[in-house]
């Protein structure tokens, strides 16, 4: 049987290791029983969904602020560069000019970033 991973499949398996070792740390957590809480029922049901709750919501901003695919997109450019924008060379020159009159980006930087249009 041949097992195809494409992008969505990785991230599938990484989430659910990422859940086996956080499942796995409670588990200890729960087993050592450092504190009076972890030694009742409800106590570890309180920690175990807070916990839950805490990493699906940490999870869920982490995949808003860097969508599936976003690193893949910028390490196929090369050198982790950002993904090629819809804009004509001639306006994200004209933008860089505003930037740079405005003074929110310095020489260097409107040089660099110049040299990457025009490449």
């Amino acid at each position: 049987m041949k097992l195809f991973l494409d992008t969505a499949n990785l991230e599938e398996i990484r989430s659910i290791k990422k859940w086996g070792v956080l499942g796995g740390l409670y588990l200890l957590l729960v087993w050592w029983g450092p504190t009076h809480a972890l030694q009742t029922w409800w106590g570890i049901l309180l920690l175990g969904g807070l916990l839950a709750l805490g990493f699906e919501a940490l999870r869920r901003a982490m995949v808003r602020e860097f969508p599936p695919g976003s690193l893949a997109t910028a390490e196929a450019n090369g050198n982790g560069a950002p993904p090629p924008l819809d804009r004509s060379p001639a306006e994200e020159l004209a933008r860089l000019n505003e930037l740079h009159t405005a003074g929110q980006i310095t020489d260097e930087e409107y040089a660099k970033a110049k040299q990457l249009v025009l490449a």
